[in-house]
């Protein structure tokens, strides 16, 4: 009989605590819980709906969570689990808040100020030990960080013990540690993909750095990709404006499969050495990378340059075979500069085992080539000097020929000295008056245009 009513007694306790919640008119706490969770914050919150369980661990669920007019903040489900000793304490202990599938503006950002470290000296009215957030979305203008999990441990007053962030099921971490007035920054990757900018894939990535209030700084960052390395460093500040500036560093780089990613169209090819700076402002992070500027200098080794065949072009001034083809290369090296109004590349020299090359080229933001070349061919006698030729068309179509001064020398030295000599010569004066007359001003690259050189 005893053993028979304790069986009775302990099923009725677990249909009351599986049942109690249901029967407990939650509803008229959410507008007490929306009013002080706004007068905390200092925005508007709203709660769809609110449940609570006491099995497996107590637990209190707020549904349809919105934070800010317009909301900054969407929460489908948010889960509070409270400490039971703490529930008549002076100070509510709650143990974790779990938060699902939030969708937040990158303006919520600024909320984390409205938790930090109590000055009072007074005992808070709740203490949260742990924030779980799963599956996030942090919306920028212009692009979303998404799939993003963290876990944040807070102490007493809610300063910040740790912070783990991660990407993609974790193939992207980053790790948050304060330090001083400030917080240390660890990012280590898989592969992975950027997830702003252009999609380029890291096959890994580590990098470190501090923030400080408006400032982000990377100390160092080395990123394995592409079948080379890049290292390097940066700042970024968001005080008035958004403004990015760094250095970098590249070795051995596979640049047609990086070009794909980068510059869909662009016809080079081989492995890249580079060293250089860029810098950008911009309103907000999105326009950061429209508005990049860099200067660079480079060197690609047994590379080909698509859609452009330098030996024909030369021999087509002696009627030689012109048909569009590849220049195929040992090295080309040069000093690029570029801005979102276009690039200029300077000082480039090619060589191959015939040919040996060197041209200056602007490339308009409207994808147009306007340049120079002069072209040597070893071993050809009728060439005794290098001839000048014009570059123009666009990078999805490019065009080398024959400039109009050079064409016009050679008319002239083969009517006074006959073909061969003659015609050699007269290019190399028409490409001395032309350097004599030229003016010394030069366009930058944020005033890049097309000239239509002939």
């Amino acid at each position: 009989m005893k053993r028979r009513i304790l069986l009775y007694g302990t099923l009725l306790m677990v249909v009351l605590l599986l049942t109690l919640p249901w029967w407990l008119p939650l509803g008229q706490f959410v507008p007490v819980i929306e009013e002080r969770a706004s007068r905390a914050l200092g925005l508007p919150v709203e709660i769809g709906s609110l449940s609570a369980s006491l099995l497996p661990v107590p637990q209190v669920v707020m549904r349809e969570v919105r934070i800010g007019v317009p909301p900054l903040v969407n929460v489908p489900e948010l889960k509070v689990a409270p400490q039971l000793s703490s529930l008549w304490a002076k100070t509510l202990v709650i143990d974790q808040v779990t938060v699902r599938a939030p969708r937040m503006d990158s303006a919520a950002l600024a909320l984390a100020g409205a938790t930090s470290a109590n000055q009072s000296g007074e005992p808070p009215p709740v203490l949260v030990r742990r924030v779980v957030i799963e599956d996030g979305t942090l919306q920028f203008p212009g692009m979303a960080l998404e799939r993003l999990d963290a876990t944040v441990r807070l102490a007493a007053g809610h300063a910040l013990v740790d912070a783990v962030i991660s990407q993609n099921a974790g193939s992207a971490r980053l790790t948050v540690l304060p330090a001083d007035e400030s917080y240390q920054l660890n990012l280590s990757a898989r592969d992975w993909t950027l997830p702003a900018g252009p999609p380029l894939r890291l096959i890994t990535l580590e990098a470190s750095g501090h923030t400080r209030a408006s400032r982000l700084v990377i100390d160092t960052l080395k990123a394995s990709l592409y079948g080379g390395t890049v290292s390097g460093s940066a700042q970024m500040r968001w005080d008035k404006a958004f403004g990015l500036q760094g250095r970098f560093q590249a070795r051995n780089l596979d640049l047609e499969p990086l070009l794909r990613v980068v510059q869909p169209g662009a016809r080079l090819g081989g492995r890249l050495a580079t060293t250089g700076q860029f810098s950008s402002t911009a309103k907000n992070a999105a326009a950061l990378s429209r508005n990049l500027v860099f200067a660079a200098d480079f060197r690609i080794d047994q590379g080909v340059l698509r859609g452009v065949d330098l030996a024909a072009s030369v021999k087509g001034l002696f009627g030689g075979n012109t048909k569009p083809g590849d220049t195929p290369f040992d090295f080309l090296k040069g000093n690029v500069e570029a801005s979102p109004q276009g690039t200029r590349l300077r000082n480039l020299e090619m060589e191959s085992g015939i040919l040996r090359a060197e041209a200056e080229v602007l490339v308009g933001k409207d994808k147009s080539l306007d340049g120079d070349a002069k072209v040597a061919m070893k071993g050809t006698a009728s060439l005794v000097s290098t001839p000048e030729l014009a570059i123009g068309g666009s990078t999805d179509a490019p065009k080398v020929y024959p400039s109009k001064s050079a064409m016009a020398g050679a008319a002239v030295g083969t009517a006074v000295l006959g073909p061969g000599l003659g015609t050699s010569l007269g290019m190399k004066a028409a490409e001395l008056a032309k350097k004599m007359f030229k003016g010394a001003g030069s366009k930058a690259p944020g005033k890049v245009e097309s000239q239509g050189r002939r």
